[in-house]
């Protein structure tokens, strides 16, 4: 069957630290990791979510108490070129259990959980996921593990609001998705 969007996995050979590190005086003050496990009202204090009322409610969501993941970033732009308007950006999240984070198996399942979902809805719109499994070591608990980024970017449109409506209907279905992943029984990240 041919749909519009696409879904595709990727692995990252390079990996990262959560919270992120990086050289002396290279990162902006407030660029950075937040927990929003621990604090749930810092999200309408993240920068990339000033005036994308989408990209919070998304956020929030997939940080509730209740869900087994938590998120590790996000961002979401309009492009406009020659060729038209899309909107681009990505929900980088984690499974919150020590046990799981640190096969990168987690993360092909809820893949694949995804693929099943955007086929029983019928997702509408021309956009790309792409699911990127980075390394990370969690250095709070000095455990070697694995985060996802899901890359959104849609096709290009005739005008900004149709881009924009794909792009935070992809968020929506990925943030929905990603609060009914259920906690499992093992110790938590955060």
């Amino acid at each position: 069957m041919k749909y519009p969007w696409q879904n595709i996995l990727y692995i990252d050979a390079l990996g990262k630290t959560i919270p992120y590190q990086s050289p002396a005086g290279e990162m902006s003050a407030g660029t950075g990791f937040i927990n929003l496990k621990r604090d749930p009202d810092a999200a309408e204090s993240i920068p990339e979510t000033f005036k994308q009322s989408e990209l919070l409610a998304a956020i929030k969501t997939i940080n509730g108490a209740k869900t087994g993941v938590f998120s590790v970033g996000c961002e979401i732009n309009d492009i406009a070129e020659e060729a038209g308007h899309k909107t681009t950006g990505y929900i980088e999240f984690s499974v919150n259990d020590q046990s799981l984070v640190v096969d990168s198996a987690s993360y092909y399942s809820l893949f694949f959980q995804f693929q099943n979902r955007l086929a029983q809805t019928a997702f509408p719109h021309t956009v790309q996921f792409d699911w990127v499994i980075i390394p990370a070591l969690f250095t709070e608990i000095g455990i070697q593990g694995f985060t996802c980024s899901v890359k959104i970017n849609t096709a290009f449109y005739a005008s900004a609001t149709e881009a924009q409506v794909a792009a935070y209907s992809a968020i929506s279905l990925l943030g929905d998705f990603l609060a009914d992943v259920d906690q499992s029984e093992g110790k938590k990240i955060y």
